[in-house]
């Protein structure tokens, strides 16, 4: 596995700025034009250094599914476990909480308690 370039890094932080930056309205399409970019980006990324965790970790970000968002965190975290890169296995954990109070929120605003869902 070819290790991910400090310049070619630099193009995901530019392009997450875009993205922050951008408001999410109806109004202002940038927001999914900019976060379409870097979808794009991690595949060009993808193809020239292979899968790895810290893209993998970084598409779950832009991504809308729930599940897909998670089953890339997932195998991002046994490609930084297998790797035994400490930083990214912490990285790819906290994406990982977050996602889970991301769901217990929405759960909550559409009216469902998730304690009470589980078997």
């Amino acid at each position: 596995m070819k290790r991910i370039t400090k310049t070619a890094w630099d193009r995901v932080i530019e392009k997450a700025c875009d993205v922050t930056n951008a408001t999410r309205t109806d109004n202002n399409p940038m927001f999914d034009v900019y976060r379409e970019q870097m979808l794009e980006l991690l595949d060009e990324l993808e193809a020239e250094f292979g899968v790895q965790s810290r893209i993998l970790d970084t598409r779950a970000d832009y991504i809308d599914d729930p599940l897909e968002r998670r089953r890339l965190c997932a195998r991002a975290l046994e490609l930084a476990r297998a790797q035994n890169d400490q930083d990214e296995i912490e990285a790819v954990l906290q994406s990982l909480r977050d996602l889970d109070e991301d769901l217990v929120k929405e759960a909550e605003r559409n009216g469902k308690n998730p304690k009470h869902n589980k078997p």
